[in-house]
């Protein structure tokens, strides 16, 4: 049992590790500390943090004209006109999907548009109702999805080849749902498909 109070058993052991190079050796002889860190003028975040920021742009741009070769380091060289990461595009949420919706919408069909509402059975008593045709008339299916489920109360979803489904079975308001909501769609566009 060693003798002493708490702290100086707590100072002897860190002397002792200072003297076989314990704790001394962890800090690397490369780095000087205190470190100096540069600020960026735009966000006033280190430059490392400019892209969590609102104004990456702006961050981007007044880096390259002060500090080359930082801008160099942190977002490769400086060719590219103020676009990082190589000319690499940022995913936005869902992207692959919507650039297929606005291809259906801005073709519309050689039908003259027309809406198609089915009821498919999914178990013995669970049913979806599917509607189709809306993003050839140019209707947002995602805005046509939640007008769906806040007058029917009910899940809905947007799913491939311009459809809609909706649990339950609607089939007998949905039309009424459509003219009203979407003055796009008249009585006659609306088939319903057994």
């Amino acid at each position: 049992h060693p003798s002493g109070t708490v702290s100086e058993r707590f100072c002897a052991m860190s002397d002792h590790e200072s003297d076989e190079g314990g704790a001394a050796a962890a800090v690397p002889d490369e780095e000087e500390y205190p470190l100096t860190v540069a600020y960026c003028t735009v966000c006033t975040r280190p430059h490392e943090f400019c892209s969590f920021g609102k104004s990456k742009g702006a961050c981007k741009e007044e880096l390259l004209k002060d500090d080359p070769e930082t801008y160099a380091q942190l977002y490769g060289d400086g060719g590219d006109g103020g676009q990082a990461g190589g000319g690499k595009k940022k995913q936005t949420r869902g992207g692959k999907a919507l650039v297929g919706k606005a291809v259906n919408a801005a073709t519309p069909t050689a039908g003259g548009g027309t809406v198609t509402i089915s009821l498919v059975t999914r178990n013995k008593r669970k049913f979806v109702t599917n509607i189709k045709g809306l993003g050839a008339l140019g209707i947002n299916l995602k805005k046509a999805s939640k007008v769906f489920s806040g007058r029917f109360a009910a899940s809905s979803s947007v799913g491939d080849d311009d459809e809609i489904a909706v649990t339950g079975d609607h089939t007998a308001e949905i039309a009424d749902v459509l003219v009203a909501k979407f003055p796009e769609i008249t009585a006659k566009m609306i088939q319903f498909k057994k």
